[in-house]
């Protein structure tokens, strides 16, 4: 669980160091080649994209060994992280493991490198699976469109290099940080009714933010 005491939305995402890697070099890493490092490294995500004030739960299996916690700002311009928001984590195995998983096998939420999924009744409300189904790492931010405005509008100002002037069309809802091919978490969320964004601003093979957006209207 994530509160965010600070002023603009926060996110977590925990990722495993190789051996002998420090702190630091994996902080270097990701200023060098953000992709690539996420690429290499096992990711395990923490809430995301959770608003000043706010918070946010997921739920995870953690395996033994040693983590970085890394706090980001969803957007195109999330990584590298910002100094003195990375924090050393050691995971421990328990003295008698728990076979299978802690995650619910209910509604989920599947990542792709082209499209985000949904399920046809998602209203929003309660524990959802997140899969990453894709080939690269992925994320998953959560927004609220504000009143008067557009999905179209609202992609178009969390996409922008620079976002333009005037006041923010969406509000930051929660979501989910950065997971690896392959892995999966649980979300619990509470939305209101609306239009809602969900987003993946993590960046490609190519270096660019995957940008890959889904519409949800709650009625």
């Amino acid at each position: 669980q994530a509160t965010n005491r600070g002023k603009q939305a926060h996110g977590v995402m925990l990722v495993e160091l190789a051996s002998g890697q420090t702190p630091e070099a994996l902080v270097a890493a990701l200023t060098d080649d953000a992709a690539e490092a996420l690429g290499a490294g096992r990711l395990v995500p923490g809430p995301q994209n959770v608003a000043p004030g706010g918070t946010q739960s997921t739920l995870v299996d953690l395996e033994a060994g040693s983590y970085v916690a890394v706090s980001t700002v969803a957007g195109p311009t999330a990584l590298p992280p910002a100094a003195g928001m990375v924090r050393p984590v050691t995971v421990t195995a328990a003295a008698a493991p728990d076979e299978g998983t802690a995650l619910p096998t209910g509604p989920t939420i599947t990542l792709g490198d082209d499209e985000i999924g949904v399920p046809d009744d998602f209203d929003g409300a309660g524990l959802f699976r997140v899969e990453n189904a894709g080939e690269e790492p992925h994320e998953l931010a959560l927004y609220r469109v504000a009143n008067d405005f557009t999905f179209a509008q609202a992609v178009a100002y969390l996409t922008a290099a620079t976002p333009p002037a005037g006041p923010s069309p969406v509000t930051p809802v929660g979501g989910i940080g950065a997971v690896s091919p392959g892995g999966e978490a649980a979300l619990d969320l509470e939305l209101d009714f609306g239009i809602h964004v969900l987003i993946c601003f993590l960046p490609g093979a190519d270096g660019k933010p995957h940008a890959v957006a889904k519409q949800v209207n709650l009625l």
